[in-house]
């Protein structure tokens, strides 16, 4: 009976232990904490031939704390080269410069509040008005602030964590190797409900995996590229480098072509984004 009981018990833990090798590993988020990162964004745009550069810098410092981590993240480059006058990106950008902004997040890195959400989209809203005054009218600016006024508290949170949650990708760490055919959600200037063919290659590197991404389909277009609706095609090329140990994106290169089917109008941007940490100083 002893030894019985003793080989069910050996059993029972040699199951256990099968199971446990089995279940997939939840992926990790592991920043390295107090240090500084720096993120520089760089975005050259062109429509219709007229080419404009925009550039802005963050630093970002994660901490722990119960629950999660906190991110202290602050805007301290915002500059474009071309017409500025009006410019909305110097406009929600310059609303923050130099000014911290605290997000927290959860043990994987998810957005979970942002401190003072409110005042804060209140502050870009009205840099981005007060900007809009200065080429259109009054009523139009406001217009163009509405938008943010009226997102609601998730939107808010989304909306101002992106700073920092789109860099953090643990779920892309458990990604399989291969291509495969995925479709890329819709997103501005692609109207609402289209969705854009596409492969995904994911690769492992020794340190880090990469994700590539090509697009390409026709598309209807409108908003501030196209007055009213107009159909066209639409290219997009994407790259994405992971560190694999704290499943921070460490590079990120973005390209995408936009004709509209009369060659009326064009657009194409290249968005370069890079995370690196910050020399110690002592």
């Amino acid at each position: 009976m002893g030894r019985a009981c003793q080989w069910t018990a050996t059993h029972v833990k040699a199951v256990l232990l099968i199971a446990l090798a089995q279940a997939p590993v939840p992926p990790a988020f592991h920043p390295i904490e107090n240090a500084v990162y720096r993120c520089d964004t760089n975005e050259t745009r062109t429509d219709d031939g007229l080419a404009q550069h925009f550039h802005a810098s963050r630093r970002i410092v994660f901490r722990h704390e119960a629950g999660g981590y906190l991110a202290e993240v602050t805007i301290d480059q915002a500059d474009q080269t071309g017409p500025q006058l009006g410019s909305a990106f110097l406009a929600g950008n310059r609303a923050f410069l130099n000014r911290t902004v605290v997000v927290h997040l959860d043990p994987a890195g998810t957005v979970t509040a942002v401190n003072d959400a409110d005042a804060l989209i209140e502050r870009m809203a009205a840099s981005i008005e007060a900007a809009a005054r200065k080429v259109t009218s009054p009523a139009r600016a406001a217009a163009m602030a509405a938008p943010l006024r009226g997102f609601d508290a998730g939107q808010r949170r989304a909306m101002l964590g992106s700073a920092i949650g789109d860099l953090i990708r643990p779920a892309d760490l458990a990604r399989a190797d291969g291509t495969r055919t995925v479709t890329l959600p819709s997103r501005p200037p692609l109207l609402p409900g289209q969705g854009l063919p596409a492969t995904e290659t994911v690769h492992r590197g020794a340190n880090d995996i990469t994700i590539a991404t090509h697009g390409a389909g026709p598309i209807a277009v409108g908003g501030a590229m196209v007055p009213g609706t107009a159909s066209g095609a639409m290219t997009i090329d994407t790259s994405r480098r992971i560190d694999a140990a704290s499943a921070l994106t460490i590079e990120e290169r973005s390209t995408r072509t936009i004709t509209t089917a009369s060659g009326a109008h064009s657009s194409r941007a290249e968005t370069i984004t890079t995370l690196r940490l910050e020399p110690e100083t002592s």
